[in-house]
């Protein structure tokens, strides 16, 4: 695991809720879609306007994100992750 990973952050934040004795351990993820597309560099125009979003903003989109996303998915399946959506864990007693 490199340093700094997201796979990181999960083991330190399950750890601390472990020795809290906290029971119900819930990591909750959000990714924005456009992520998983290749964006355009440069301005994106639409219509009558564009944007011109930082690079850092969408020099990893497409491939990267999906290969990154990948790792993630495996390396919190190895840990025996369960992947439910929030209304599953809502109705959950």
């Amino acid at each position: 695991m490199m340093p700094g990973s997201i796979l990181e952050h999960v083991d330190n934040f399950l750890g601390y809720l472990e020795k809290q004795n906290i029971q119900r351990r819930v990591v909750s993820f959000y990714f924005h879609p456009w992520e998983f597309y290749p964006m355009p560099q440069g301005v994106i125009h639409f219509g009558e306007g564009g944007v011109l979003p930082d690079p850092f903003i969408t020099k990893n989109c497409g491939d990267v994100a999906l290969e990154q996303f990948d790792l993630l998915l495996t390396g919190l399946k190895t840990r025996g992750a369960q992947f439910k959506t929030a209304a599953q864990i809502a109705s959950e007693t």
